[in-house]
């Protein structure tokens, strides 16, 4: 089995207009330049980031600029199954409601 070429940790952001959009923030990556935050593990080839609020907040602005109100961690299996009726998800702080 072909080993993945990058780690991610799951990222909801929520827009000034309540929209909400998902990121996929690389943790360990491959590439021959650094993201913000970034340290070589395999100089010229792989990186590893941390995922600190200081790294995510960096790849957020780069991302959605001042269209971002907010953004927080979040399990993949804690997203809707149905995508169906995506633009009606709304994020209560603890989960994503759909209204």
């Amino acid at each position: 089995m072909k080993q993945a070429s990058h780690d991610t940790v799951t990222v909801l952001i929520t827009h000034v207009d309540g929209r909400l959009c998902i990121m996929d923030f690389v943790t360990r990556g491959r590439g021959t330049t650094l993201p913000f935050g970034a340290t070589w593990d395999i100089a010229g080839i792989t990186w590893l980031r941390e995922p600190t609020d200081e790294n995510i907040f960096a790849e957020v602005s780069k991302a959605f600029g001042e269209e971002a109100a907010k953004y927080r961690l979040i399990d993949k299996k804690d997203l809707p199954k149905d995508r169906t009726n995506r633009d009606s998800w709304v994020d209560d702080g603890k989960k994503i409601v759909v209204k």
